[in-house]
This record gives structure tokens, sequence and C-alpha cells, in this order.
């Protein structure tokens, strides 16, 4: 059953989405975009070395933030697992998605399907068909395979009122294998763009095209089970 909030209370989440997209865009389309790079992200993120009480929470801060602004989860991603050891890494990046994905989410919640479908356009209709299928699977497959950015997804997903149960373990099933790959293989794949050399580039290549054949037999399987 969709939750009733009071217009006032549906109005500060307007404008709470408002305010994240204006910074989504300003950083998206400005020069933001080159002063807060991955690169600079990761350059800043190194004072956090020594501080590991407070580096969780201002990681996990910046996870939220990025999911308000819609587009830069991917950028506080890759810069979290190129700043620390493959095990915090993985640990802040899983915190961090989860807790961005349950804040758009509750956002989600809290709007009419209709006004979500008009923040997100042709995305919503997609989306929310799968979600009429196979509830937790779909989210799984719709995090590996993604048809829309994450924070969308998580917003429709609130929405179209995917139980929360639901959208924890879809979430944490879905978004760990880029988290994995990300946290344990992103120094490599970096260090190959940077440095080119015919061993690299072969071995990058393999990984991606073995990569391709496990997704492409994972999505084949699904397919077949939701039929």
């Amino acid at each position: 059953m969709p939750i009733q909030r009071s217009p006032f209370v549906r109005n500060g989440v307007l404008s709470v989405i408002a305010i994240g997209f204006l910074l989504g865009s300003l950083w998206r389309w400005t020069s933001w975009h080159e002063r807060l790079n991955v690169e600079a992200l990761v350059h800043g993120a190194r004072v956090l070395h020594d501080h590991p009480v407070w580096a969780p929470v201002i990681v996990v801060g910046a996870f939220i933030l990025a999911g308000l602004m819609m587009v830069a989860h991917a950028a506080i991603l890759w810069a979290t697992a190129l700043t620390f050891e493959p095990s915090r890494a993985i640990l802040y990046c899983e915190l961090g998605s989860l807790a961005s994905g349950l804040t758009v989410y509750g956002l989600g919640r809290v709007l009419r399907e209709d006004v979500v479908r008009k923040i997100t356009g042709s995305s919503m209709e997609r989306v929310s068909k799968a979600f009429g299928q196979q509830g937790v699977l779909t989210l799984i497959v719709l995090h590996v395979f993604p048809i829309c950015p994450f924070s969308i997804l998580n917003l429709i997903a609130g929405a179209t009122h995917i139980r929360l149960r639901d959208f924890v373990l879809g979430t944490l099933l879905g978004a760990t294998p880029g988290i994995l790959f990300v946290c344990l293989f992103g120094h490599h794949v970096v260090h190959t763009l940077q440095h080119p050399d015919i061993v690299n580039i072969g071995l990058l290549a393999l990984f991606i095209i073995i990569g391709a054949w496990v997704l492409r037999a994972f999505r084949r399987r699904t397919v077949e089970r939701s039929v």
C-alpha cells in the first residue's frame, strides 16, 4: 500500500530531489566534472587512511550525496576502490551503496508513482514492468545489467513499493559483483590504461571476455527461470 504523506512532506522530498538533480547537472555539465573527477576524489580521500573511525562515516556520506545527485555513484565507487585496500574498499562500497540506495528508495516511497514517472521519464515504464515479474531476482538482474542509473533504479523501486526486505536483498546481491570487480581489479585496470603493453592489454581483454561470457550465461539462466 502507498505510504500517505502530507503535501508538506512530499514537497520537501521534491525539493531534495530537485537540489540533487541540480548539483548532479552542475557536476556533469560544468567544470565541476574536471575538478571533482575520480583522480581528484582519490587525492582528497587519502587523508582518510589514518582515520579508521571517520573514514567509513565520510565515505558513506559521500555515497549518499552522490546518490542524491543521481549521476555520481560510479565516480564515488571507483574513488573508494582506488583509495583503500581491497578489504576496506569492499566494506565501504557495500555500506555506501546500500545507504545511498535506501535513502533514494525512501524518497521514492514518499512520492506518488506518477510524480516519479515525470522525474525518471522512459526508464519508469521499463523498470516498473520488470519489477512486476520476479521481485528480488529482477532487482538483481537490473543491477548486473543496468538499463538506468543506480539512483534512478532505487527511486523507481521506492515508487513502485518494492518491499524493503526485497530491496535490501536485491541491492546487496545485485551490486556486489560490480563492487568486487572494481575493488579487486580496479588498480590493475587503471594501470593497464595508463601503461598499456601487449601483456596487460591481453590479460584485460581476456578477463573482459570471460566476464562477458559469465554474465551472458547468468542472464540466459535468469530469463529461462522467469519464463
